[in-house]
């Protein structure tokens, strides 16, 4: 709870209660009207009944009637008065509790107290002001957020996204769009970090701990509390050590192995699913000696496991272009062109992928300042 003093978190209830307690202590020394049942009551009687239903300027209005007419009836002005005290007192309390909302950035709530200020006395002009204010800042602000929320988003920084449609709810907590789009968005970044997650994985059991750690790092880009993310890149890190270790057992570059090291590094390398290395030293093997047909055969399983993976890689973008994250999908698409350097279409589409997330990088700076 904040030490606001009354004015907390249970504030409305505290003004209930206060208004309450008020209203009990005036009409018990009241004097209670006399209302015969062939009668109708008079206006000052009509003023206490309109008082004890809680309509405190309505009551005021009326004794002012009573007033008028009759400037030395018993109690009108006595009435008057301490009805316009427990009013002032009430506006005040909501106008204090506004004041501390706004200070705290919960402008929309603010506007709420204000609001109900103005209907236990429409007269406060300076209350109306200080709402006013309040509504100038707030609504330019909501839509320069949203805003930014719907930007970030279509650049794939769902993450940066999230965070600016629940600073709108900070603001203005019943805003109805920014409620719905951070629904809609953690949705979004829960199933694709698990897709991420479980695509990770794939690959960590294939012993592919690259791609493996790629995959890894995206999901804890979308969600960076992912518990299984994190324990399986230690891991992945840990097996690219052990895998660095293997490539050069003595220190000696790769080239100076002899063919029998050079054949044992090659199954290494199919086992750990890094067919692209795998491809290009059983092809160095093969201008070696074009007769071994050890080599010629790994070199066409190295080369067709790569056309496999290029071929399920680019399919993987397209997916992640299709849901707009452009940089999973570049990527996906680079890891294409590792594998096959002349894949036509994924250069097509990763040349259409850099020229968009290029454009959206300018529309993003253009727009850092909110507009007025």
């Amino acid at each position: 709870m904040r030490p606001s003093s009354l004015l907390s978190t249970d504030g409305a209830f505290r003004i209930s209660l206060i208004l309450f307690v008020l209203l009990t202590l005036v009409l018990s020394c009241a004097p209670r009207p006399t209302i015969r049942p062939e009668a109708s009551p008079s206006p000052y009687e009509e003023g206490l009944i309109i008082f004890q239903k809680g309509e405190i300027l309505a009551a005021i209005q009326e004794w002012e009637k009573v007033e008028a007419r009759h400037p030395h009836y018993p109690r009108t002005q006595e009435m008057i008065r301490v009805a316009n005290s427990i009013l002032t007192e009430l506006v005040t309390l909501h106008v204090q509790y506004g004041s501390n909302l706004e200070k705290e950035g919960r402008l929309s709530e603010a506007v709420v107290e204000y609001q109900r200020a103005l209907l236990l006395d429409p007269r406060r002009e300076d209350v109306e002001e200080k709402m006013e204010k309040v509504q100038e800042i707030l609504s330019p602000l909501v839509r320069y957020h949203l805003k930014q929320g719907h930007g970030l988003e279509g650049s794939g920084q769902l993450q940066e996204a999230l965070k600016e449609f629940r600073l709108v709810l900070v603001f203005d907590p019943n805003n109805g769009d920014a409620h719905e789009n951070s629904i809609r968005l953690q949705e979004r970044i829960e199933s694709e970090a698990g897709v991420h997650y479980e695509t990770g994985l794939d690959h960590f059991e294939r012993r592919e701990y690259r791609l493996a750690k790629g995959e890894m790092e995206s999901a804890l880009r979308l969600k960076p509390d992912h518990a299984g993310a994190k324990c399986y890149l230690d891991a992945i890190e840990r097996a690219l050590s052990s895998e660095k270790r293997r490539a050069e057992p003595r220190g000696e570059p790769l080239v100076t192995l002899g063919l029998k090291e050079r054949r044992l590094r090659i199954q290494e390398l199919i086992a750990a699913g890094d067919w692209a290395r795998a491809r290009k030293e059983t092809k160095s093997l093969v201008e070696i000696d074009p007769h071994d047909a050890e080599a010629k055969r790994l070199l066409a399983l190295s080369q067709s496991r790569c056309k496999e993976r290029a071929d399920h890689l680019f399919q993987q973008g397209i997916r992640h272009f299709q849901e707009e994250d452009l940089d999973s999908a570049i990527s996906a698409w680079r890891q294409v062109l590792i594998l096959e350097e002349n894949h036509g279409k994924a250069k097509d589409f990763l040349e259409k992928a850099n020229l968009m997330r290029e454009k959206i990088r300018r529309i993003r700076q253009e727009r850092i300042q909110p507009e007025s």
